[in-house]
């Protein structure tokens, strides 16, 4: 430093630093910035040429014990918290093992019967859908009936459509009109749905895949069948239609009887007969062929399927037939 200092550099710029690092034992600050920063009040705190300053160690507690009853809330001493729940529900999906189940009681129910269908890939939307549902066209073989448009069932279904057709309903069809049936409409196959159609409720068998609405069935003559034209009127329609009697006016008890009727009090008249309120309804005919062959097809049923709903049943299926294989308790409901 002496002979750098002897060299002719005495007032430079680095010598002086040389010289107060020596002496004072302080840090050197490059530029006039740096200082400014390091004289800064935000300088013990603040971070420095983006870095944040290490904070100074905390001093050893000589009594953890002391210690922890002096800070009874500190975050060490607290129980571990439940992990969060997840906030979306699982994927809507069926197992591997409930697609195997259920393609395995297919192959079981539908072996040796005669289907028109192709398999669809596994349904499910909440509590709706069938891990192994087909899309059907046509059930059974010389006795067939299409299925227009085609319906997506499971297969429970589709085998108890099967004996119903095989078993009843086409005998129903040449014991009333001489031929067969060839086709049935489809109302409402699958859909994702409660009952009747309500916000709220149990779910419709509908929802399942587990249920056929039938409308109109088409016969091999080219006759058709309609639920709504040819069922008839139903007894809630003869019941609304029967003459509403009104009743007699009620007596007036300040009115005075005349004498001929004290006398004759033992001897009460009879009222006298209203005339009945007309109401207009349903008129009960005979039934015709037509009608007893739905009757019939309606009966019949009720052996097969687990729930069977007619135009009898509320006005709801007033235009149908509803199929469906809920699992019944004691017997099959029919209406």
């Amino acid at each position: 430093m002496r002979a750098a200092m002897r060299g002719g550099q005495r007032g430079s710029p680095f010598c002086s630093a040389l010289l107060a690092v020596a002496v004072t034992g302080t840090a050197l600050l490059s530029t006039p910035a740096d200082a400014q920063r390091w004289a800064s009040p935000r300088s013990a705190a603040g971070p420095i040429d983006g870095a944040r300053a290490n904070p100074a160690p905390p001093l050893p507690v000589r009594n953890s014990r002391r210690a922890n009853r002096a800070t009874p809330n500190r975050v060490d001493n607290a129980p571990p918290s439940a992990p969060a729940t997840p906030s979306t529900p699982p994927p809507d999906v069926w197992s591997d093992a409930e697609i195997g189940q259920a393609q395995a009681l297919c192959k079981r129910l539908l072996r040796g019967i005669k289907v028109n269908a192709v398999p669809l890939a596994p349904v499910k939307k909440g509590r709706c859908g069938d891990p192994a549902p087909l899309k059907v066209t046509r059930i059974g073989a010389e006795d067939g009936v299409a299925i227009v448009p085609a319906a997506t069932l499971n297969c429970r279904m589709i085998a108890a459509l099967h004996r119903w057709i095989t078993g009843t309903l086409q005998d129903d069809a040449r014991r009333h009109f001489g031929a067969k049936v060839v086709r049935v409409s489809n109302l409402s196959a699958y859909s994702c749905r409660n009952r009747y159609n309500r916000r709220v409720g149990r779910l419709s068998e509908h929802g399942r895949a587990n249920a056929l609405d039938i409308g109109t069935f088409t016969l091999s003559s080219g006759r058709r069948i309609n639920l709504l034209r040819h069922w008839g009127a139903v007894r809630r329609d003869l019941r609304a239609a029967q003459p509403v009697i009104a009743p007699p006016p009620a007596p007036d008890a300040n009115a005075v009887p005349p004498r001929a009727a004290t006398r004759a009090s033992k001897r009460p008249r009879a009222p006298r007969k209203a005339r009945p309120l007309a109401r207009p309804g349903a008129v009960a005919a005979p039934p015709d062929v037509a009608s007893r062959f739905l009757n019939d097809v309606h009966a019949n049923a009720c052996a097969i399927f687990g729930t069977v709903l007619g135009p009898e049943s509320n006005d709801a299926h007033r235009n149908h037939f509803h199929f469906d294989m809920a699992p019944r308790r004691r017997s099959n409901y029919c209406r």
